[in-house]
């Protein structure tokens, strides 16, 4: 007999399913085409540590461009403006948005809180993710390294930056 109880993954929109042309949309939103890009979410409230990542990332040296997507949190985004000649990276912030899915094709990389409808849409991408762990979080993070152990890589710490896997921008399929 047939169970009425269908088990189903976390239902994300199609449009993540989606393969487009990363240089088609890279061009639509003013990127350089040559250098990595790095997609910096706290999901729809701009929600953790973005203030410290973004800070921690310009101080790499490798060359990238950084997306962020500060959600409904427009002192972040504000933040972001003010200071967007003193990053040493070409950096751009948006607030709430409803193209993510595209963002995520233009990127190569998304460092993220670690909740299920992101990580759900990210895995779809195929886009690798660097998780952080919002401060004062009691949240049980989700894990996408149970689904596709090579999926993440765990930053528990943006000091020192230096922990930060940097090869993973420059080469993004190494995790």
């Amino acid at each position: 007999q047939d169970s009425k109880v269908k088990v189903f993954g976390i239902p994300i929109d199609l449009r993540f399913k989606e393969r487009s042309f990363a240089a088609n949309i890279r061009t639509r939103f003013g990127l350089d085409l040559e250098k990595p890009v790095v997609l910096v979410m706290g999901g729809g409230q701009g929600y953790g540590p973005i203030k410290h990542i973004l800070m921690a990332l310009d101080r790499l040296k490798t060359d990238f461009q950084i997306l962020v997507i500060c959600g409904s949190n427009k002192k972040l985004q504000r933040w972001i403006s003010v200071r967007a000649g003193k990053f040493s990276k070409n950096m751009h912030a948006m607030g709430y948005i409803d193209n993510v899915h595209e963002f995520m094709e233009a990127a190569n990389l998304i460092i993220t809180k670690p909740g299920g409808l992101t990580t759900a849409e990210a895995l779809s991408k195929g886009l690798p993710m660097v998780i952080i762990k919002p401060m004062n979080s009691k949240r049980i993070p989700t894990r996408p390294d149970r689904v596709r152990p090579d999926a993440r890589t765990e930053v528990k710490s943006m000091y020192p930056s230096a922990r930060m896997p940097r090869n993973i921008i420059v080469i993004p399929t190494t995790i």
